[in-house]
């Protein structure tokens, strides 16, 4: 059962995930001019920039897709708004978050395309912020909001991949 539509509750997600990205990944570049780690930035050279690029380009195109789905229903992409439907076609058959997956893959293509190890050495961090912060809470309100179809999909359908 869907419950009534209520402006107020939201999965109330602390930092949009982006923005942590881009904190964390400056964070990491910001150590490595401190403290250079196994010789410093852009070590990896060529190789590096080739994943690096790889990865991004498979992220962006991961989170774009699940962003059009969210699009395409008419509810939100951002995690601090309520949602008004509930999407679970499309890449939402294969994962419940493919947005963050992609977001993960874009912030590892950042640091190996910078070649920054202290980036790689934040990626955890950033991983468990999306986890304990923006997917328990965003599960929790699903739940609330969707009920018994939304609990159903997360039998069906992994978390991840």
């Amino acid at each position: 059962m869907v419950h009534p539509y209520d402006a107020n509750d939201r999965p109330n997600v602390p930092v949009k995930p982006p923005i942590m990205l881009a904190a964390l990944l400056m964070a990491g570049v910001g150590m490595e001019f401190v403290w250079p780690a196994f010789g410093g930035m852009f070590l990896w050279g060529a190789d590096g920039l080739l994943i690096g690029v790889v990865l991004v380009v498979v992220g962006v195109l991961i989170a774009s897709t699940a962003m059009r789905s969210f699009i395409a229903a008419g509810t939100t992409v951002l995690p601090d708004k309520p949602n008004t439907a509930f999407v679970k076609g499309g890449v939402y058959k294969y994962s419940r978050n493919p947005m963050y997956i992609g977001l993960i893959l874009i912030y590892l293509g950042l640091a190996a395309a910078l070649g920054s190890v202290w980036a790689l050495v934040l990626a955890p961090l950033f991983i468990a912020y999306l986890r304990y912060f923006a997917v328990s809470r965003e599960e929790a309100y699903l739940k609330r909001r969707f009920g018994e179809p939304y609990i159903a999909y997360m039998r069906r359908v992994p978390r991840w991949f």
